[in-house]
């Protein structure tokens, strides 16, 4: 009995321990609000793609409008790279033309390639959009300032729960076939910006979306397709589609049906030039960068000779005689033959009275009888205009005048002590062979 006395005092208590809790505590729902990650973070269109996606449509991100999409799809270019290339501009009216459908900011009305064959223009002096209304300040009572007064101060956490943008309602208008079956509808538009430069047309419009401020959206007909120009600012980019009636919106503006292509030609897609390159000319770029490299070395300063220096040695006399006299028998004979003779006719004068004066038989005799030569062979070599221009015959001629001006300076006796001043002056070339 007093077991189960206790086991109920201590059930009541518990009891009413969870009462007291409950009524002492308070519980909220937060949303947490997290950063965008993976695709959504560097893809401005990763909502609009995915809502679309759902709607049955085959979304397609392309980095360019080479190619163009298939006809009878829809086009949303934000990206006026095609600008820099010659002719994709026109290869895009003409897309357009026959039957495509081309969606667009009004930001990009004040195009050349645009206005040239788009009926849609910017409304210049437009009015401003207005900013939402703040909510009235509320005016604390008496009671409110004694709860204040005795309530503990608790530290709050900061909020970071992202600032909704306002929403105004936006109508269909009258004689513009509606977006959806069952008549002109309205729809709660929700964006940080609602109203652009703001738009004008001289053609009827296909469907149009009308605000306070006039016309957000205006589609017309161009050729076989349509033009749509959206004339709110990052309206389809971003989460802001999945505000109020925005859903709705975006799947009228991009006419989204199942099986059909979509498009979408944005900056954000386009990958970065330095990987673009590479994947593109890698083999040119290494080509460019070696040969970059190898200018870079060829023009630096080097810091030494490229090979050891030879050593520095002069050569013999005899090896500088020896190689003019091969020049010369090479290039030219007679002027060797005249430099042997000279050096015979100085030895000569030096040893032999009167040489200088005798003729040229005469000198043959006396060189005979001073050497013990053939006269007759001397004769001969002495003669330069009888004497072999050919190399081969001319070496046993310089070898019997070298022999002869040899005998006459080893010969006793017929040295004369001064030279003949007459054979000085008619001689002044030095000796070759010497």
């Amino acid at each position: 009995m007093r077991d189960r006395l206790v086991q109920g005092l201590g059930l009541l208590l518990l009891v009413a321990g969870g009462l007291w809790f409950v009524s002492r505590t308070e519980w909220v729902d937060e949303v947490d609000f997290r950063a965008a990650q993976g695709e959504a973070a560097g893809n401005p269109f990763h909502a609009t793609q995915q809502l679309a996606r759902r709607l049955g449509a085959e979304v397609t991100r392309a980095t360019s409008l080479s190619p163009l999409p298939p006809r009878q799809a829809t086009l949303l270019l934000t990206s006026w790279d095609g600008e820099l290339f010659p002719g994709q501009m026109q290869g895009l009216r003409r897309w357009v033309e026959q039957g495509g459908h081309l969606v667009i900011e009004s930001s990009a009305l004040d195009r050349g390639t645009l206005a040239e064959w788009l009926p849609i223009r910017p409304v210049r002096g437009a009015a401003s959009p207005k900013p939402a209304p703040a909510a009235p300040p509320k005016v604390p009572d008496e009671d409110d300032n004694a709860l204040e007064a005795t309530a503990p101060t608790v530290p709050r956490k900061p909020s970071f729960r992202p600032i909704e943008p306002p929403c105004r309602t936006f109508v269909e208008p009258a004689g513009v076939p509606p977006a959806y079956p069952g008549g002109p509808r309205r729809f709660e538009v929700c964006a940080m910006v609602l109203f652009g430069t703001g738009l004008s047309t001289r053609a009827a419009p296909l469907w149009s979306l009308v605000g306070p401020g006039g016309p957000m959206v205006l589609r017309v007909a161009v050729g076989q397709g349509r033009v749509t120009v959206v004339d709110t600012p990052g309206f389809l980019r971003g989460e802001q589609v999945l505000w109020g009636d925005n859903a709705l919106v975006t799947a009228a503006i991009l006419q989204i049906r199942r099986g059909e292509p979509l498009w979408f030609v944005a900056e954000a897609s386009r990958p970065p030039l330095l990987r673009w390159l590479w994947d593109r000319a890698g083999a040119v770029l290494l080509l460019a960068l070696c040969a970059t490299l190898l200018a870079l070395w060829r023009g630096g300063v080097r810091f030494g000779p490229l090979g050891l220096a030879a050593a520095t040695a002069r050569r013999s006399m005899a090896e500088q005689i020896t190689g003019t006299a091969r020049f010369l028998r090479r290039s030219d004979a007679p002027a060797l033959h005249r430099a042997q003779l000279q050096a015979l006719e100085r030895a000569a004068c030096a040893h032999l009275r009167g040489y200088a004066h005798l003729d040229r038989p005469a000198r043959a005799q006396a060189l005979a009888r001073a050497t013990g030569l053939d006269p007759q062979a001397l004769l001969t070599a002495l003669d330069p205009g009888r004497t072999a221009r050919r190399p081969a015959a001319l070496v046993p001629v310089l070898e019997r005048l070298e022999t002869a001006r040899r005998l006459l300076l080893q010969a006793p006796g017929h040295s004369h002590p001064h030279p003949d001043p007459q054979t000085t002056r008619t001689s002044p070339h030095a000796d070759p062979t010497r």
